[in-house]
């Protein structure tokens, strides 16, 4: 490669984005892990409760009001990846790098 590539700006935005990517990418399907198991844990101990009589649950409520919720989070989250990825360099490294971290985690 020729020096000035190396030296150049748009070299080390992508890479220091890559790098920030991966451990952004990483940490995310840790917290993934996390949570899935913790909100299984919790929807397991309210059947549990349910079944002893404990508490009433009205699941179709439950299950529209998670409908909703998706709903609002498609919707914002093209807006959120534009701004991740509105630049090039450190943009285009960040995403590459955040997917070989999710991958990895």
């Amino acid at each position: 490669m020729p020096e000035e590539l190396l030296g150049s700006e748009v070299v080390m935005e992508m890479g220091s984005g890559a790098v920030l990517g991966f451990l952004s990418g990483y940490a995310a399907k840790i917290v993934t892990k996390i949570i899935a198991v913790v909100a299984g844990l919790s929807i397991l101990f309210v059947k549990w409760m349910e079944s002893q009589g404990i508490v009433s649950i009205d699941w179709s409520s439950v299950g529209s009001g998670m409908v909703d919720i998706g709903g609002q989070a498609a919707s914002t989250a093209p807006s959120l990846a534009d701004k991740i990825v509105s630049t090039l360099g450190l943009g285009g490294g960040f995403a590459a790098g955040f997917y070989l971290g999710f991958r990895r985690g």
